[in-house]
């Protein structure tokens, strides 16, 4: 970790405080945030997604390039976002310590930094463990749409300013925790990546043992553990039958808090209401997944298969690998019709864009992808069948990159998006399907 601005680069870490990766984040899933981090910049700057009106930014109107992701730089980003994050805890918390290592890596002419200021472990009365694949990423992508909206916010300008800054043609994302899930995200910003300084990394196609192209080393992918299911300290619905804990409702009345075990009955109940999770808005389901059972993660595959591996050097976090997320290696069969007698009906989005049609990327009422979660290498069908088994679940994105569906050519892969807001509308992408579920009446 850098312990201080323009600082040497520390080779350990600050304290047992801190962690390099949670052990419930495979290598394969930390490589793909940092890929992750990026493509969704690039989502911001083509259009693809908007201000949460359902605006468009001038400059990406103008025509915004995308940005390449630096992945040479991807383990210093990581050093920086340590330093950040040390010096964040021994300092009050909050956004303390955002930039405070900045400019430590290498970059080429104009640069710039944006921090997610620390989320989950308690940070800002949040108790969430970030600490798997998927809650990092919501986070992560609730974070950026928060930048991108200063667009259209009264106050700072600066995080927005520096995402759609056409200077910019390289980034690349840094990302650190504590042992108590508190995640601390950077995003650095140059005019061009110093590849003389920061060489690619990539572990693709290599065997365990060879070097990743960057100075660390590649090992193979090792499954990570799941992460221990648990119900959420509150659930922040307050009822007069309820006997949880006395809180003060927001007409200034006083009632208890309802229990996860009172609230199991609504366990299939989809509808979301605000919850403590970073301000977002959650299921019974998500509130209370140990009471709920089935709302508890399950643990999909996330290594490649063969002998492709991926890198992590020794007490050094490990760079990108480049491309979609691997497919399971042992894929589930799901049967495209298995019981479509009492299964949902699956429509095309109704709203203006979306008319009878289901060809394009789903959108909600605002113009924007709204909250989903994100699966590759699964077929149309497995794709469908996972949104119906999933109580959050109210729509489905499938996608075939570079394909036949989509007109492009090389290796064709399938990207699932699981989508948890309500959706009307369709963007025209090629190769996107995207189906409502509605389901059945009794």
């Amino acid at each position: 970790h850098f312990p201080a601005p323009q600082s040497a680069l520390v080779p350990s870490l600050p304290s047992s405080e801190f962690i390099w990766r949670p052990p419930t984040l495979s290598v394969c899933e930390l490589e793909l945030l940092h890929s992750e981090c990026i493509s969704r910049i690039n989502m911001y700057r083509s259009g693809e997604l908007k201000f949460s009106d359902g605006t468009d930014d001038t400059n990406v109107l103008a025509g915004l390039t995308p940005v390449v992701e630096w992945s040479g730089n991807n383990r210093c980003s990581s050093h920086m976002a340590m330093g950040d994050l040390h010096y964040n805890l021994r300092n009050g918390g909050g956004c303390e310590g955002g930039h405070y290592t900045s400019f430590s890596c290498a970059t080429r002419g104009e640069a710039s930094q944006n921090t997610c200021c620390v989320r989950g472990g308690s940070a800002f009365g949040d108790p969430t463990a970030i600490v798997t694949y998927d809650l990092v990423k919501n986070y992560l992508f609730h974070c950026l749409q928060a930048m991108w909206d200063e667009g259209i916010t009264p106050g700072k300008k600066g995080h927005w300013q520096t995402m759609r800054n056409p200077a910019f043609s390289a980034a690349h994302c840094g990302f650190a925790w504590t042992s108590t899930g508190k995640v601390w995200m950077s995003q650095d910003f140059s005019a061009t990546a110093d590849l003389a300084a920061s060489p690619p990394c990539s572990c693709r196609g290599k065997a365990a043992g060879e070097s990743d192209g960057c100075g660390g080393s590649c090992i193979a992918c090792v499954e990570a553990p799941l992460h221990t299911c648990a119900d959420a300290p509150h659930t922040d619905l307050l009822s007069t039958k309820c006997t949880g804990a006395l809180r003060t409702s927001s007409s200034g009345g006083s009632s208890r808090e309802c229990t996860c075990d009172e609230l199991q009955p609504l366990c299939a109940d989809p509808t979301k209401r605000p919850c403590r999770i970073d301000g977002f808005m959650c299921s019974i389901a998500t509130v209370c997944p140990a009471t709920c059972a089935r709302g508890c993660p399950g643990r999909l595959p996330t290594c490649p298969t063969g002998t492709v591996t991926t890198q992590h050097g020794s007490g050094r976090l490990s760079g990108p690998l480049s491309g979609p997320r691997p497919s399971p290696s042992s894929p589930s069969s799901f049967s495209a019709t298995a019981g479509a007698a009492l299964g949902p009906r699956w429509v095309a989005p109704g709203g203006r864009k979306g008319g009878g049609s289901h060809q394009g990327g789903c959108l909600t009422p605002g113009g924007n992808s709204g909250s989903f979660d994100e699966r590759w290498g699964r077929t149309e069908s497995e794709c469908r069948r996972e949104c119906e088994l999933s109580v959050e679940c109210v729509a489905y994105e499938h996608a075939l990159i570079n394909g036949q569906r989509s007109g492009g050519g090389g290796a064709a892969y399938t990207r699932c998006e699981l989508h948890k807001d309500p959706v009307s509308d369709l963007m025209p992408l090629p190769g996107h399907v995207c189906f409502v579920k509605v389901s059945p009446t009794p």
